[in-house]
């Protein structure tokens, strides 16, 4: 394209440098929550043997079990968006244990307790991961 003379030509807006580089969820908080979503699926599998509504308990325990292997196996590949939804679903596995552990008693108390512990131990290890990726984020708006 040709400059009409005496035109002043205008040098395009050079993008400030910003690192476009995305920070990776740490291996390490992966595996931890990995390890609290299997002991949660082995506390929800023992849950209907040991508490008093084991008839009733073991639809919902498949259930539960189901959900909880489809959350792990979107962890192992760290799929952000699965460990967003997923740290807001496991407050409701934690509302199960907590009452579980707190109103039971005997083993099903325990594994309510042991629950509720991997509960907290998952939601810490997300968001601790998580944490990463959203201050990246908001430092590029």
């Amino acid at each position: 394209m040709a400059v009409p003379e005496g035109a002043r030509v205008v040098p395009a807006a050079v993008p400030t440098a910003v690192s476009t580089a995305v920070p990776s969820i740490d291996a390490r908080l992966v595996r931890v929550a990995f390890a609290a979503l299997v002991v949660l699926v082995l506390a929800s599998l023992a849950l209907p043997f040991v508490g008093a509504d084991a008839p009733s308990g073991l639809a919902l325990a498949a259930v539960k079990v189901a959900v909880l292997v489809f959350v792990a196996t979107r962890v192992v590949r760290r799929d952000v968006y699965a460990l967003q939804w997923s740290s807001m679903l496991i407050q409701l596995f934690f509302i199960e244990a907590i009452v579980r552990a707190t109103s039971d008693r005997g083993a099903s108390a325990a594994l309510g307790a042991v629950a509720t512990l991997a509960c907290v131990v998952y939601f810490v290890a997300v968001l601790a991961g998580l944490r990463p990726l959203k201050k990246a984020a908001r430092a590029v708006r």
